[in-house]
């Protein structure tokens, strides 16, 4: 696992400083706006739209560090086993 520290910081600061600033927004908002906006993200119109597309840009970002994990790297990897199969099957 070859995680780089430079992209470490990068998903920190593409993730971290936006988590903190809505953090910061939140914790400003009196009582009353809090339960508001937290019976808002509990909807389930709020986790269908926003969330499943936050959740699926992160998956994205964080599988980005694990190429070994990828699918594609298995698709790959499975396709070249079969490519050396076949040409040692013709030759």
């Amino acid at each position: 696992m070859n995680i780089s520290i430079v992209s470490l910081i990068g998903f920190l600061l593409i993730w971290g400083i936006p988590s903190i600033l809505v953090l910061r927004e939140i914790l400003k908002m009196s009582n009353d706006e809090q339960q508001a906006l937290l019976t808002e993200i509990k909807s389930a119109q709020f986790i269908f739209t926003i969330g499943f597309v936050v959740l699926g840009l992160l998956l994205v970002n964080v599988g980005g560090y694990y190429p070994n994990c990828s699918y594609i790297y298995r698709y790959n990897r499975i396709s070249n086993r079969r490519d050396r199969l076949c040409r040692s099957a013709v030759v």
